[in-house]
């Protein structure tokens, strides 16, 4: 029977950074003109076939596009120290965190950390450029790294949406 390997505890130099509490994107006036004119499609067919909750629907996408849009993203300052990772006032222990990968898109660098908590979705930090051997080397001190170094399909569906 295999035994898990057991990592000990190193002694982690603290690693600071601000991000922003999660990725915009640029959207110009040709993209809120595209998704406009589809959603006016849309709501179209479903008031001439009464489909009164896809018009809904419909409605409620285009007012969560609106507001989504005007949102910007706040400042957050981020830490990894010997207690764990702290996201704002928020802090992750270790023994919170499954595991971690870093993924690495053209614009961004992400640390995503698997929460041990069964319905907890992935959390995603922005990582500053050079940043990643230094975060990779002090998690993976204390936690296994991921296999899965793929962003989630969701995630690859809102950066070519640009949502």
């Amino acid at each position: 029977m295999e035994q898990e390997e057991v990592k000990q505890p190193v002694e982690i130099n603290p690693i600071e950074w601000e991000t922003e509490s999660f990725e915009s994107h640029h959207r110009d006036w040709r993209w809120y003109l595209v998704a406009a004119v589809l959603l006016l499609l849309v709501l179209a067919y479903a008031i001439y076939s009464h489909r009164w909750l896809l018009s809904a629907v419909v409605v409620m996408v285009g007012v969560a596009l609106y507001l989504s849009g005007r949102m910007s993203p706040e400042k957050i300052s981020c830490r990894i120290d010997n207690q764990g990772v702290k996201v704002g006032d928020k802090l992750f222990t270790y023994d919170q965190i499954k595991s971690f990968w870093i993924s690495k898109t053209v614009d961004t660098i992400k640390l995503n950390l698997i929460s041990v908590q069964r319905f907890m979705p992935v959390i995603s930090l922005l990582l500053l450029s050079g940043m990643e051997e230094a975060v990779r080397a002090a998690l993976g001190s204390r936690l296994p790294e991921s296999s899965n170094r793929k962003d989630d399909w969701i995630d690859r569906i809102g950066r070519i949406l640009r949502i």
